[in-house]
């Protein structure tokens, strides 16, 4: 920085000063007013030396001042801008006779600083000597003065450092600030070594510039030239590691390697809180989010290219979390947000981890959906358009496969356009719209899948997992709220299921309808429900229509060679309750899987209702009423059996009458009949309750 080069001026004018009066034997005190004023001049600003002045000039003309002061830019928060208690510079003689400045030593202790930038953008630094303005004309060609400059033992212990923005009222300290720096000439290596402390963590820097001159501006229009550095900082809170090229002018160039135990605690640290965060409620799987907060452990590998306020990271290897992401990745900080642009692959993504609360309990399994708030001012850290490919993502309970997508993040808008989507064995597409803009955010999503693998699928969504079958599913949802429980409370939209060549796991409808219709066959049908039961069907679904929150339906169907079951009802998600009716019904020419719907004899007409965790089953009486005495009309009804004939159904001249009971068609006795089963029992087992 030039300011730091006229300070340098400065006192070696003090020194060449000094040096001249001391064969006049002129006493010190004398000069302090003219060295004063010479120092003032060259930089445009106030300086004051309060203490005691010290002189040597052999082997090396040196100078100990004590209490310096340098005064601050108008309007500036601290009458002063430096102040140090004792700064010593020395000189080495002889090559000043070659026009040579070779300073031996320049000691700054317990410094204090104080910089800062004004509301308009002008900072404090900006020394700049008062004279006339320059006439306007072409750039002057650099000054070579650099390369006859080597600076030595340069040292800065004990210093305090303050920075102050008052455009976005950021401000930092850095206390016990101790630097060592040598540059023997322009054009051999300059080594740094320094440590400070900001925020209570203490900093240990490490760089070296392998050329410096090569550092000065070049000619107008010339190409930055750069030389080979190396940076390396060490902290409890972070590393960093950096070889390359490096420019004043232009963009550096080199590999990075960069970590922090903690993402979340470094961006506290540096200033820039990230919004709390955590995993899901419910979760209790280290793969979809296991308790803790996100944004820890990062590291990052790269090939970097810094510009001004852009990076640029190529081959990116970067590990956050239980993640790892490739690719690359841009990030332009020059604005009131960082913005990321690039192209990423990632292992695995779990939305749980970063829009849940971080301090949220664990939720016991089957419990009623979340009141924990979900923090989404994530969203509006940063802008995003990213595409990313991703092994996996947790959403919920849910675990989707290999995806493609979209993502961009617009203040605070997040769209996730998923181009190609593995949801379960399927293949699918959607989007996923959360506007955090407002108080309350709101949501927007679209799902088509097909190929879907429902019994895992439903076992996480719902925790229903006796379903076995591949289907289609199409969703188009919407709603608003802080909470699981308020996102369901407020959500509609549509749908619509097919599954098909499945089967129900726990019951056997086909059989258990058939034994319904024949009461009187002694059928045990304790053997038709179980873990080894189970009732194949071709085709199971229906459409759905969801306001606040409840799933309403009425074209339910399953289709069996045996059996097929109508229904119609509704779900209330938030509640986790539902009220559905059905009617499964006996088939009366079955010809395999999808033959004829036709279907005749006594259905178990019933109500499933209640919460999901104990529901009951209370059978359509009515219903069943009706059916018998349709069956007793017609003489087909197995009732015929128990009441020795159909005299009622003679009576409207149908049916057989007389027939013997206690035999059967060959003459023999039949057995006893079983109990049958309570229908409520038989149909608690279907939903294996």
């Amino acid at each position: 920085m030039r300011w730091i080069g006229r300070i340098l001026l400065t006192l070696v004018v003090i020194v060449v000063v000094a040096a001249v009066a001391l064969p006049f034997l002129v006493p010190l005190e004398a000069y302090r007013a003219p060295i004063e004023r010479a120092a003032s001049t060259a930089i445009g600003r106030t300086v004051r030396i309060e203490g005691p002045l010290q002189i040597s000039i052999y082997p090396d003309i040196g100078v100990s001042l004590q209490q310096v002061t340098v005064s601050n830019a108008d309007g500036a928060r601290t009458p002063q801008m430096i102040s140090i208690d004792t700064l010593i510079v020395g000189v080495r003689l002889m090559p000043l006779l070659s026009r040579r400045v070779e300073v031996s030593r320049l000691i700054l202790q317990r410094p204090v600083i104080h910089l800062e930038i004004s509301g308009d953008g002008t900072p404090n630094f900006g020394f700049a000597a008062p004279g006339p303005a320059a006439a306007p004309g072409p750039a002057a060609a650099p000054s070579p003065a650099l390369a006859n400059v080597s600076i030595n033992n340069v040292r800065i212990t004990e210093g305090q450092v303050s920075y102050f923005d008052a455009r976005s009222g950021r401000e930092a300290s850095f206390d016990d600030v101790t630097i060592s720096f040598d540059m023997p000439a322009a054009d051999s290596p300059a080594q740094l070594d320094g440590a400070l402390t900001y925020n209570g963590q203490r900093l240990n820097v490490t760089a070296r510039v392998e050329n410096p001159a090569a550092l000065a501006p070049g000619p107008p229009g010339a190409a930055a030239q750069g030389t080979q550095a190396t940076l390396e900082l060490d902290s409890n809170i972070l590393t960093v590691n950096f070889q390359g090229n490096l420019t004043l002018a232009g963009a550096s160039t080199g590999m990075l390697d960069l970590s922090t135990p903690s993402l979340r605690n470094l961006a506290s640290w540096a200033g820039a809180a990230l919004p709390p965060g955590g995993v899901a409620a419910d979760s209790t799987d280290g793969a979809q989010g296991a308790p803790g907060e996100n944004l820890q452990a990062m590291a990052i590998t790269s090939t970097v290219a810094v510009e001004r306020n852009r990076y640029t990271f190529s081959n990116l290897e970067m590990r956050l979390d239980a993640m790892t992401l490739t690719g690359d990745l841009v990030i332009d900080t020059g604005g009131a947000v960082p913005v990321l642009t690039g192209a990423l692959s990632v292992d695995q993504l779990n939305f749980n981890t970063y829009l849940t609360a971080g301090d949220a309990p664990a939720r016991a399994a089957g419990a009623g959906p979340s009141t924990t708030p979900i923090e989404l001012g994530i969203l509006a850290a940063v802008n995003a358009d990213l595409e990313l490919e991703v092994g996996q993502m947790f959403l919920q309970q849910l675990t989707i496969g290999r995806t493609s997508l979209g993502l961009q993040l617009d203040n605070g808008v997040m769209t996730v356009n998923l181009r190609s989507l593995s949801l379960y064995g399927s293949n699918g597409t959607g989007t996923f719209v959360i506007d955090a803009r407002g108080d309350m955010p709101t949501f927007r999503n679209t799902l088509q899948v097909t190929g879907l693998q429902v019994q895992p699928f439903l076992a996480d969504l719902i925790d229903v997992d006796r379903i076995e079958a591949e289907g289609t599913l199409n969703l188009t949802l919407a709603s608003r709220g802080n909470t699981e429980q308020a996102i369901l409370n407020a959500l509609s939209g549509n749908g619509s299921m097919d599954f098909r060549n499945g089967q129900l796991r726990g019951v056997d409808l086909a059989a258990i309808a058939r034994g319904i219709q024949n009461l009187a066959s002694g059928q045990n049908l304790g053997n038709l429900t179980g873990q080894t039961a189970q009732t194949d069907f071709s085709e199971m679904g229906g459409t759905f229509v969801i306001e606040n929150g409840v799933v309403h339906n009425n074209d339910f169907h399953l289709l069996n060679p045996f059996v097929r079951i109508t229904g119609n009802g509704q779900v209330d998600l938030a509640n986790r309750t539902l009220d559905f009716y059905l009617d499964p019904r006996a088939v009366a020419n079955a010809q395999g899987q999808g033959g004829q719907t036709g279907v005749q004899g006594i259905g178990i007409a019933f109500r499933v209702h209640g919460p999901w965790t104990d529901l009951s089953y209370v059978p359509d009486t009515q219903a069943i009423g009706r059916a018998v005495i349709e069956q007793v009309i017609s003489g087909n009804s197995p009732l015929d059996a128990l009441i020795g004939g159909n005299p009622l159904g003679a009576l409207f001249g149908g049916g057989n009458q007389n027939q013997d009971s206690a035999t059967d068609a060959a003459g023999a006795p039949d057995e006893q009949p079983s109990q049958a089963p309570n229908p409520e029992d038989l149909l608690r087992s279907l939903f294996g309750r």
